[in-house]
Formats: structure tokens, C-alpha cells, sequence
């Protein structure tokens, strides 16, 4: 999930200055210290001991990952508090510049009275926004021993303005001591502040009373996952799960006493006396959310007030909601609930044991969500027919579209507009390959040319053959690899067409194909292959040498949401420039502009637009430019 690069930020290298760590400072500190407003402060990959303050400077702190776009330096760039103070520290600045923390691990800070991980105070410049993206921020401790407004085990912000985007909040903790009240968020606390969270992970964090005082209301824990006080969050395309709060507190995935807005979040498995999953406010709003399996003593699922739109509640315990304020609307919710559209059926997930809560296919969330609502004369949804698949919108975070999830199998096709009506089993296609070389058994059509012949069956042992043949047009490109995903060859098929009853034959002109064997044996009956159609549609006419040199497979997954992965083949080193267009040929994000090194590379999109701004659920196109090649391909961001 954790994988973007910032266009803005290939600009102001060029009108900043870039303060290189260790080649120029031994210290992250020691660049800070040294660096002046917009400059950037390049952290290259390897363990620091530091707690760092950005000394009210507005500077980009980062990683190699920004110029670079290899997901591999954010978890090898790691500060580490030492178990001494907040591992990060952001104050008050000068107005209308950009601060920024990217890429980086930031882990085992421990401090008293304040956030563990990461503390933002901007109460001076409230409307600065500070940009926290890329993080995996783990293991952090706030020891809480006096009566204040803090907290964040993980990320601490107070009178500021925040933009968090894939971020990984893990493993976090809040240690409640003595009369302590209005302290939580194991993984964030919000005080007086707007935050906007998008494709981002909370999991494994808590809020824990240590020695147990005569408790009050006053004095227990809240939001194991997130302390929202007073302020204003949206929460987007985001999971919060296996979160706690002990002994009687509140919200183990969210306490909210201000304005919440989430959108196709997950809440699951959360742990609180009061609220499992939610300690809700009046101005709660939770629309398209999946809230699974939470566990409390007051309202499994959500305690208090809030507002439920086109979500699932379910398997929550003792009971979904507790108290009479929570208004449920055209929702699945276990048990039943007085409300319009709303209905108690088994929401049929693919597979909720392993945490898979896409809908099958027969599914009763499907299309019996809304796509407008107002409560009081406010609007609370109001979706176009582009934001979901179907009549209406579905109950829950994923929007099931009819069409197969190509990603869960092995023959991926990247034309979806060509697969009307592939209708197999969920799990694994298995392909079986035979290669034949144009003189052995069975006879070709054109005496001299290569073809596979393959066998199609679902896992439940059914043919798909006809499907499969289908999908299949003149000119695409076929990749066949091997189980890890390391490419054995590509060719350019001749169309397929139906060989027995079973059988698929794909030919090929031996002229743009050399055999290569998998893994010194070749193609042999029934062994297992991956078989993808990359059908580089608009770049058919470029020679296939190109194609295969330079090569763009098919994103990972597709249809996608929030978060999909494009891998790409450099043989040499080369300019490489990854940019993603909407349908009218708009640029949207630009992935990756510079020089990289050659190898086997993947970069992930998590559907932001070059702003950093979400972009709404379509159809999509994304390109490759490097050497001499320039290869597009096409994607689809589910709601």
C-alpha cells in the first residue's frame, strides 16, 4: 500500500537546495540544523538514533524512496527515538511553505506526557498543512502522568492541519498513569486539529491503564486506534483493526468527540468496554464502511451516536450498536435495525476468516446501498452513477462488479472492456501449457509456426476454454512466467481458437519468439505456467523487440482499491517516466521521472492525483516512457 511519488517534489528540488545525509551531515539533526525554508533534507537508507525537531523549519525530510520510488528504503530508513523522547518533532513555522515527512520508519520512541512516535503543534499557523506520507510508524510509547490534552502513542497533533497518506500505525501505545483523563489514540490523537487520513493502516495499537486509580469517565482510556477531540477528520479507503483500549474505556478502533467523516474503512476486530469498534459523536458519519467482528461490554460494534450509511455491521459482540442514538440507514446489520433500506442477511464475504470482505456474487449487499441521503437538510451522500458498478451503490467497503476480479487468477488480461461475461469459480485458473515448435504432434494450421496449447479448468475442475478464447483478439502481447512471477518469454499471438474440447491453441510467428525453457525443462503436460495477456493495444504496430525490452505488465490487482502495484522490466539504465491519464487524456500523476538503474521494478499508485487529492473511481490509462519505448496500459479504480 505504501508506494507514491510526489510530483511537487521533482519541482522543488530544482529551486531548493538538497542537504544529503550522512555525505553531508553525519546526523539527520545535523541537516535540519544546517538547512534553510524549502530546502530538502535526503536521508540515505540505514539506522539513526535520533530524536529530531524540525526547529519550527518548513522542510521535506525524507528518503531515497522520493527520488527513487523503491518502496524497499521506507523500511530500511529508520530513525529511532531509543526509547527517550518523541522520535519526531514538528512546531510552529513560518507561514505558506510546505513541511514534510516522508518515507521513513520511525520507531521506539518513548516519551512522558507527549506523542511517542511523531508531535505536531502548529497552533501559531493553524492553516499550514504538514504532510506526513510513507511511514511506518512502530512501537512508539506515550506514559501518560498528568492531566493534560495529549496523548498519541504513534502521531500526536494539536491546533494543526494534517494530510496523512500511507502510513502503517502499528504497535503503538498509550500508558495511562495516575488521574489522567482526555488522553488515548494508541495509534493517533487529534486535539483541535483537521486531519485528513487516507490509505492508511492502524492495527496492533492501545491504550492500557497501568495502576488502576478509582476509575471515572474522566479518567479512562479512549480510541485505541484513534482519539479524535474536538477536531475535524475524514478518513479514507483506510483499515483499523485489532485495536484495544483496557479496563472500562472507550472506542478500541475509534473515539470520536468531534466531526468524523470515513469512507470505505474497514473496522474490525477492535477491543473496548465501551464501543469494540467505535465510541461515536453526534457528527459521526460512516458511510460504505465494513465494521467486522469487534468485541466490547457496551456495543460491540458502535457506542453512543453516530450516523451508518451503506455499510455492513456484523458478527460485532454483544451486541452491533448500544444506546439509542445511532442512526443506521440502508445497511446490513446483524440482528436488524429500524431504518430505511436497511436489512439483516449474511453479507456473504469471500473469505471474512482471512480478512477478505469483498462481496460474492450472489451477495444481498449488492446494489441495495444509496447514492443520496440528507439527515436534518444536510447531504450526507450523493454519489454519480461513475462512482459504483450496477443499479446502486453496494452495503460495505468493496464495490462488486459483475464482471470476474481477473486478479485472483492466473491468466490476467488488461482490456477489461473485452470480458463481458467470464463466469469461473473464485481462486486459481490453472493453465496447463504445452509448447509444440511447428513439426511435432498435434498439427499446427501453418506448417512452421510455434503455438501453445493449453488447457483451462476453475478449481472447481469445470472447462473455461470458450471464455478464455474470447478473450484472446489478433496482435496481443502474451508474457508466460514462472510461478514467482520472473518472466520466461513473450510473443504476439495469432489469434486462439478452440482445439478438442478442452484445449486452447494460441499460435505465434517463430520469427518474434525465441524458446525459453522454465526452469531447464520447458513446457511439459500439466505443469503449472502463468499465462498473461499484456495486449499493449495502442503500441501493437511497435516492433515486438522494443516491447519486449522495455516491458509494462498488467497492474496488481485490477480492478483495484485503494492501492495497485505496476512492475515494469529495465534492461538497461534509462530515463524512466511512469505517468498516469485519465480518458481524456489528462495527466493525473506522474509515478516516476528520473534516471534508474536496470532491473525488474514495481511501483504502486494509490489513486491521488498529482495534488494529492483522491481521485474519483474510472477508468484510467498508464504509460511508460523509457529509451526508446513508450508502452500504455489501462486500469480501473473501484469506488
Amino acid at each position: 500500500m505504501i508506494n507514491r511519488i510526489a510530483l511537487l517534489l521533482f519541482i522543488g528540488l530544482a529551486f531548493s537546495t538538497t542537504i544529503n545525509i550522512p555525505s553531508d551531515y553525519a546526523t539527520i539533526q545535523g541537516g535540519i540544523d544546517n538547512s534553510e525554508d524549502g530546502d530538502t533534507v535526503l536521508v540515505q537508507p540505514g539506522l539513526y538514533y535520533e530524536n529530531i525537531n524540525y526547529n519550527q523549519k518548513n522542510i521535506v525530510l525524507g528518503s531515497l524512496f522520493m527520488t527513487m520510488g523503491d518502496t524497499s528504503y521506507i523500511s530500511s530508513t529508520i530513525v529511532d527515538g531509543g526509547d527517550s523522547g518523541s522520535v519526531v518533532t514538528i512546531s510552529d513555522s513560518t507561514p505558506y511553505n510546505r513541511i514534510e515527512l516522508n518515507g521513513l520508519k520511525i520507531r521506539n520512541g518513548n516519551k512522558d506526557n507527549g506523542a511517542g512516535g511523531i508531535s505536531i503543534n502548529m497552533w501559531q499557523n493553524i492553516e499550514d498543512t504538514v504532510y506526513l506520507k510513507n511511514l511506518i510508524v512502530l512501537n512508539n510509547t506515550h506514559n501518560a502522568t498528568t492531566n493534560a490534552f495529549n496523548g498519541g502513542g504513534g502521531i500526536y497533533a494539536r491546533s494543526s492541519k494534517i494530510e496523512m497518506d500511507n502510513i502503517l500505525i502499528k504497535g503503538n501505545t498509550i500508558n495511562l498513569i495516575g488521574d489522567t483523563y482526555y488522553t488515548g489514540g494508541g495509534g493517533i490523537h487529534l486535539y483541535n486539529s483537521t486531519a485528513n487520513i487516507l490509505n492508511t493502516i492502524i492495527e496492533e495499537n492501545s491504550v492500557n491503564r497501568i495502576d488502576d486509580p478509582q476509575i471515572t469517565t474522566w479518567y479512562r482510556g479512549r480510541g485505541g486506534g484513534i482519539y479524535s477531540y474536538q477536531s475535524n477528520t475524514v478518513i479514507n479507503n483506510s483499515i483499523v483493526r485489532n485495536n484495544s483500549v483496557s479496563n472500562e474505556g472507550f472506542g478500541g478502533g475509534f473515539a470520536i468527540e468531534g466531526n468524523l467523516v470515513a469512507n470505505n474503512v474497514i473496522i474490525q476486530n477492535n477491543i473496548a468496554y465501551n464501543g469494540g469498534g467505535i465510541s461515536g459523536s453526534e457528527e459521526s458519519i460512516f458511510t460504505n464502511c465494513t465494521i467486522y467482528s469487534n468485541s466490547g461490554y457496551n456495543g460491540g460494534g458502535i457506542y453512543g451516536y453516530g450516523t451508518v450509511i451503506n455499510s455492513i455491521l456484523w458478527s460485532d459482540t454483544p451486541q452491533e450498536t448500544y444506546g439509542e442514538s445511532v442512526i443506521v440507514v440502508y445497511s446490513n446489520i446483524q440482528g436488524g435495525f429500524q431504518g430505511i433500506g436497511n436489512i439483516n442477511s449474511d453479507p456473504l464475504f469471500v473469505d471474512e476468516a482471512n480478512g477478505n470482505y469483498n462481496l460474492q456474487s450472489n451477495s444481498p449487499c449488492i446494489d441495495t446501498g444509496t447514492d443520496f441521503f440528507t439527515l436534518l437538510d444536510d447531504t450526507l451522500i450523493n454519489l454519480s452513477t461513475n462512482d459504483y458498478y450496477g443499479l446502486a451503490p453496494d452495503m460495505g467497503a468493496f464495490e462488486y462488479q459483475e464482471n470476474v476480479d481477473i486478479d485472483e487468477y492466473d491468466f490476467v488480461y488488461d482490456s477489461l472492456s473485452q470480458i463481458p461475461n467470464v463466469d469461473v469459480d473464485a481462486g486459481t485458473l490453472h493453465l496447463f501449457a504445452n509448447f509444440y515448435d511447428g513439426t511435432t504432434y498435434p498439427p499446427n494450421p501453418d506448417t512452421g509456426q510455434n503455438f501453445l496449447l493449453l488447457s483451462a479448468f476453475n478449481t472447481s475442475g469445470a472447462n473455461v476454454q470458450e471464455e478464455i478464447v474470447d478473450l484472446i483478439d489478433v496482435g496481443d502481447i502474451i508474457r508466460i512466467q514462472n510461478g514467482d512471477g520472473s518472466k520466461v518469454q513473450s510473443f504476439t499471438a495469432d489469434t486462439a481458437t478452440a482445439f478438442g474440447d478442452e484445449r486452447i491453441m494460441v499460435p505465434f510467428n517463430t520469427a518474434t519468439f525465441s524458446y525459453v525453457s522454465i526452469s531447464g525443462t520447458g513446457f511439459s503436460h500439466n505443469e503449472d505456467v502463468t499465462f498473461i495477456n499484456t495486449s499493449a493495444t495502442v503500441f501493437i504496430d511497435k516492433e515486438l523487440e522494443s516491447v519486449m525490452r522495455y516491458t509494462l505488465y498488467p497492474n496488481y490487482p485490477n480492478p483495484f482499491n485503494p492501492v495497485t502495484t505496476l512492475r515494469y522490466d529495465l534492461p538497461e539504465d534509462a530515463m524512466v517516466n511512469i505517468t498516469i491519464y485519465d480518458m481524456m487524456g489528462r495527466q493525473v500523476k506522474a509515478l516516476v521521472n528520473g534516471s534508474q538503474t536496470a532491473g525488474y521494478r514495481t511501483i504502486q499508485w494509490n489513486a491521488t492525483n498529482d495534488k494529492g487529492q483522491p481521485v474519483s473511481a474510472g477508468l484510467y490509462l498508464y504509460t511508460i516512457e523509457a529509451g526508446d519505448s513508450r508502452q500504455t496500459k489501462k486500469m480501473v479504480l473501484l469506488k
